[in-house]
């Protein structure tokens, strides 16, 4: 167990070292090895979620699709956690950044669709986050009525972190 907390430790110090020299995709791989190997070895979720995060958050960085499987799993994890919540949250943001940062439409719309099953499973409903709508200023521009749905819902739902 101690070898495996040891190669975790490696991984992310590697992880930090590629991250600081800016070579994101190395990164991205070393902290992803590092979360599975905790999550998987040493049952450590609460520590592999962290590290899927960063994970993501450098893959997102090379417009890598690697990053959705780290959504997939920080999905996962909050369910089993209980924290719905924070798995809705997580769909609508992951959702957000399938289409912004690696232009998969389809994807995003999976994680969209998803929050809303868990909302319709857990009887929870759907409050708009956005207060005022002026249709002109998203004619023909759905991105940025995404976008800005995006912003208003994590800033309403900051309080669930």
């Amino acid at each position: 167990m101690e070898r495996v907390n040891e190669s975790i430790r490696a991984l992310n110090a590697e992880a930090d070292e590629f991250e600081k020299s800016k070579m994101y995709e190395e990164a991205a791989k070393a902290y992803y090895d590092a979360a599975r190997l905790g999550n998987d070895r040493v049952q450590d979720s609460k520590g592999a979620a962290i590290l899927f995060r960063r994970s993501a958050s450098c893959y997102l960085k090379t417009k890598s699709r690697s990053a959705i499987d780290c959504f997939e799993w920080m999905v996962d994890y909050m369910l089993k956690k209980g924290k719905i919540y924070r798995a809705i949250e997580y769909c609508v943001e992951y959702g957000y950044s399938c289409e912004k940062e690696l232009d998969d439409a389809p994807k995003s719309e999976e994680f969209y669709k998803r929050a809303e099953e868990l909302r319709r499973q857990h009887n929870i409903s759907h409050v708009c986050v956005m207060k005022k709508f002026d249709q002109s200023s998203y004619e023909n521009n759905i991105s940025k009525a995404r976008s800005d749905i995006m912003q208003d819902f994590l800033q309403e739902n900051s309080r669930y972190k």
